[in-house]
């Protein structure tokens, strides 16, 4: 009995326009926000990490499926087999082989997309055990990818089999198939649920706002989207193994494949787009805290007029109400007072005037100085909060009469000592640093050290203006309050120093090679030499060599001269073969990374929290486009390579790329408080290479961070030039002979870090 011939109409179908719409749209937004976060972490964050190298990836294997995908609907593709065969039977093999080619490229596209979050949410996942949780996903969804994009060829003994059913070959029974198929897919679209809802867990116990925890959270959620794509997707996979009309029902699954790999490019892209828009919309990064600007207030740095202790900066400014703020308070002090009293004196309805009799308008001044010290043994932790400064003003008093729709302005002053104040401290002796009777002690800068999490140390030196407003109605006293912080940053009258006071570190170091021989640079090895020389049995020359790293024991912050690290390769013939003895050799720099360490010490009895950020020095190594090499010679002639980066830190900004961590956003000088004593080091890892060997030395050691000079112009002659001009003398004095070549190997660091530098 022949077979029916299809209608016209059913051979008429067609879902190519459709695969090829969802396809081009599925690729062109995904290239949009991918652009976007390229511009953001190049050009504002100016950070660009694996997480950014891998979503690259991903969307480049997208664009290759699109291509694919596009070039199978003008074969076909979206069409019943049938119009294909009759039609264009010569297209039936070529449209089976390029939907069996794409699926490797949307399959891995998709796990590298989910890769990509995965190292996001690691950056700011604190906990451990997110950490590892996180590395299971991502081992276990790329093993997972990898053998499915293996397994769509190789299910059969003959590949071709799989797009040319002329073939006959013997394959899995289309249910293992299948299994396999659902397996990878719900662990797929699992996957994409819990790195969805991960960052909730993460934020949970932050201490953000809510509003600006949701709005967070959401925006590092929207790969729920992508998961009910993924379970759509599963529901099509059975056409994929069993179907008798592929390029028809094969086409719903590509396209869903594609759309939810579309989703999760840009859930991936979207929170990290967040610099961009408030840097393009300033107005949305306004403070949403529940208090009252004042206005005119910046960061402002108060600057002593001379070493007897008297500052010449005051705060000068205006109250002023912000409308601009998220949460506003229907009790504000600085605007309309709505709600509260009519004509009469009486409760009224908001948008009435603000009447009292007696009223009073104080300003204050605080700074507190706050610690906090989980315990580990049991749940709960140590807090001390001391007070460092107290001073308030009155600056109105009498009857208050606020019309409708005005408000009131008082302009006030307020001197900032030098000195903390020991009358207002209320502090414990046996948890202090220092004395607390103590009438000389500065006031430290302001200082945050935490990443949000109440089981973790955390720190805080805040200064604060607070405005309350007291009023008097019928006999019954009603208070108003808001306040605003400002920054504290302590200055120096001193001109900046200009000797940084370098220490030497000396790394012997040995390499064995053929190629350090001249003329067998591009000499390759044999097979047995490999072997030899894995096991120590070549006979290849030595080459002795110290490695030179002089470092700052002291660094101030904004400092005009850049910061001192030299390199230097010197070598030791005495312990070099003769064969290679005087001959010079060719040191390359691979990389040069330069940490700042800082360690908060807690309250005297407790232990310190420390924290490491990198400069970003070999980033801006990598920006000047020259071969760098160190030298290779005994005279002391080293490449210095923070003078070519420019390497400075500043109070916020050190000038590379370098990305800030939740605990820390910013250098402060090293100082000491009641409860509290912030220290630095430096610690530095430097890999080189010669004659195609590699090798590395690295440390770390003590530094010393003065605070930022006022830049006052100073006379010729004073000790600033002095400085540079000794500075300069030793150096040319210690070029003229090899006796710089004594230092300790891998000098230690003390075991303490005092203030002093000592």
């Amino acid at each position: 009995m022949a077979a029916a011939t299809p209608s016209p109409e059913y051979l008429a179908e067609t879902r190519g326009p459709m695969i090829r719409t969802v396809t081009w749209l599925s690729v062109i937004f995904p290239i949009l926000f991918v652009g976007l976060r390229v511009y953001t972490r190049l050009f504002v964050r100016k950070v660009f990490g694996l997480d950014d190298w891998v979503i690259l990836l991903s969307l480049i294997l997208l664009i290759c499926y699109g291509a694919i995908i596009e070039a199978a609907v003008q074969k076909g593709l979206g069409r019943h087999i049938e119009w294909v065969l009759t039609f264009a039977p010569q297209d039936a093999v070529p449209v089976a082989l390029l939907g069996q080619v794409s699926q490797p490229f949307v399959v891995m596209s998709c796990a590298l997309g989910k890769t990509s979050f995965s190292i996001s949410l690691m950056r700011l996942a604190a906990q451990r055990f997110i950490h590892r949780f996180l590395w299971f996903i991502v081992v276990t969804m790329l093993t997972l990818h990898i053998l499915i994009s293996i397994i769509v060829f190789v299910h059969c003994e003959d590949p071709r089999t799989t797009w040319n059913p002329a073939i006959v070959s013997k394959c899995w029974h289309p249910n293992a198939y299948l299994g396999v198929l659902y397996f990878i897919g719900a662990y797929s679209a699992a996957t994409d649920f819990i790195l969805a809802l991960l960052p909730w867990a993460m934020l949970w116990n932050l201490n953000m706002k809510n509003k600006e925890k949701f709005g967070v959270a959401v925006a590092m959620s929207l790969g729920v989207f992508a998961g009910a794509i993924a379970v759509i997707k599963c529901t099509k996979l059975k056409a994929n193994a069993t179907s008798t009309d592929p390029t028809y029902d094969v086409g719903e699954l590509l396209l869903t494949a594609c759309a939810e790999n579309a989703l999760i490019i840009m859930a991936a892209c979207i929170p990290t787009l967040r610099p961009m828009l408030r840097k393009v919309f300033p107005s949305s990064a306004k403070s949403s805290e529940n208090s009252h600007r004042l206005k005119n207030m910046n960061n402002i740095m108060f600057v002593p007029k001379n070493k007897a202790g008297q500052w010449s900066a005051l705060i000068e400014t205006e109250a002023h109400p912000d409308h601009n703020s998220d949460n506003q308070s229907d009790k504000s002090i600085l605007k309309e007072h709505r709600g509260t009293m009519n004509d009469q004196g009486n409760a009224g309805p908001a948008g009435g005037p603000a009447m009292s009799p007696d009223s009073s308008l104080s300003v204050s001044i605080i700074g507190t100085a706050s610690t906090s010290e989980p315990f580990k043994d049991r749940n709960g932790d140590f807090a001390w909060g001391i007070k460092l400064h107290h001073h308030c003003q009155t600056i109105f008093t009498g009857p208050l009469h606020i019309e409708t729709g005005s408000h009131k302005e008082w302009t006030f002053n307020i001197p900032v000592p030098l000195y903390a104040d020991p009358k207002v401290n209320n502090g414990r002796q046996n948890c202090s640093y220092i004395p607390l009777e103590t009438t000389d002690h500065e006031l430290p800068p302001s200082y945050v050290l935490g990443d949000g999490r109440v089981e973790r140390t955390s720190a805080c030196i805040q200064y604060v203006i607070e405005a309350k407003l007291t009023v008097e109605v019928h006999g019954e006293t009603e208070v108003f309050e808001a306040t605003i912080p400002f920054k504290v940053i302590p200055l120096t009258t001193d001109a900046p120093i200009a000797d940084f006071q370098s220490r030497r570190i000396r790394y012997p170091r040995k390499i064995s090679t053929q190629s350090l021989i001249p003329g067998s640079e591009d000499l390759k090895l044999s097979s047995l030499q490999k072997i030899r020389k894995n096991f120590s049995f070549s006979s290849d020359p030595d080459l002795a060599f110290d490695v030179f790293v002089d470092v700052p024991r002291i660094i101030q912050l904004d400092n005009p001269t850049p910061i001192s690290i030299k390199l230097l390769v010197a070598p030791d013939w005495q312990k070099t073969s003769p064969i290679i003895q005087n001959v010079p050799q060719e040191v390359k720099i691979r990389t040069v990374h330069i940490w700042i360490v800082t360690e908060t010490s807690l309250n005297g009895i407790f232990g310190a929290r420390r924290t490491e950020v990198d400069l970003g020095v070999v980033q801006a190594l990598n920006k000047l486009n020259t071969k760098l090499r160190i030298p290779f010679k005994r005279q002391w002639e080293p490449i210095d390579v923070g003078k070519l980066s420019g390497l400075r830190i500043g109070l916020q900004d050190t000038g590379f790329p370098q990305e800030w961590n939740f605990a820390q956003s910013g250098f402060t000088h090293s100082f000491c408080t009641y409860n509290m004593m912030v220290t630095h080091g430096i610690k530095w890892r430097v890999e080189g290479e010669i004659a195609g060997v590699k090798f590395d030395v690295g440390g770390e050691a003590d530094l010393l961070i003065l605070k930022p000079s006022d830049d006052r112009v100073r006379p010729e002659g004073m000790d600033g030039g002095s400085s540079r001009t000794a500075e300069a003398e030793a150096e040319a004095e210690v070029q003229r002979d090899e006796s710089w070549i004594r230092p300790p190997v891998e000098e230690a660091a003390p075991a303490y870090r005092n203030l002093d530098g000592t």
